[in-house]
């Protein structure tokens, strides 16, 4: 059962997370495995096991999320043409509003993931050319904001 501090989006979120930082850990580990590995096929073999059990995670999540739509949803039949209309006007109010804050959310993530990327690429910096280095690095990825 989900706590009241944590949504179904959530959990999502973090299942997407755990899939991606799975497939970052076996991309890694092919560079350094050697070849025919045993120990690598294995992980190759949990790696689809999380896969697939990130993907029933979430085929679940949105199945509870739309039983919970559903049931949510209002009957329409006994308004009036007028207050019908009104309602539908309203509606597309607020589909308006949502998408306005969805933009907005979007653009920030995208800043969110370029700064991520400007900050990775800093880190790289610092290891190829040293920890003496890092007031440069900083100023670099200044520069780059």
């Amino acid at each position: 059962m989900l706590s009241v501090t944590h949504t179904l989006e959530q959990l999502i979120v973090a299942s997407n997370e755990v899939a991606a930082a799975t497939a970052q850990l076996v991309a890694a580990s092919r560079v350094k495995a050697s070849l025919m590995s045993k120990t690598q096929e294995q992980l190759e073999l949990a790696v689809k096991a999380v896969t697939e059990a990130c993907k029933a995670l979430v085929r679940q999540v949105n199945a509870i999320s739309a039983k919970q739509a559903e049931d949510q949803m209002p009957d329409y039949a006994d308004l009036g043409a007028h207050e019908f209309k009104v309602r539908q006007m309203e509606q597309q109010v607020e589909i308006l509003r949502l998408e306005k804050e969805l933009n907005t959310a979007r653009r920030r993530l995208g800043v969110l993931l370029g700064t991520t990327r400007r900050m990775t690429n800093c880190a790289g910096y610092r290891m190829a050319y040293g920890q003496s280095s890092f007031p440069l690095c900083i100023v670099i990825f200044a520069l780059t904001v």
